[in-house]
């Protein structure tokens, strides 16, 4: 996957979303940190529910998909 981010550590902004598996985004974005291991541990357990219940794309967004080493965890 060939993803290119801004200077600010966001995706930069295409017509065609990033189609990623979960390996993918752990990979790219699950590992560099406790606190993204954590992240990417409830994501993949959400994403298994959601699959469960027939949705087949989810859409993420917000500070998980930078280059920031802490994302933002609200609750």
């Amino acid at each position: 996957m060939d993803l290119k981010f801004r200077s600010d550590g966001f995706l930069v902004h295409r017509s065609e979303p990033y189609e990623m598996t979960l390996l993918e985004i752990r990979e790219t974005f699950g590992h560099q940190s406790h606190n993204r291991r954590n992240i990417c541990d409830f994501l993949e357990r959400g994403v298994e529910n959601l699959f469960d219940a027939g949705v087949e794309r989810i859409i993420l967004g917000g500070s998980f998909i930078t280059t920031k080493k802490s994302p933002e965890v609200t609750r």
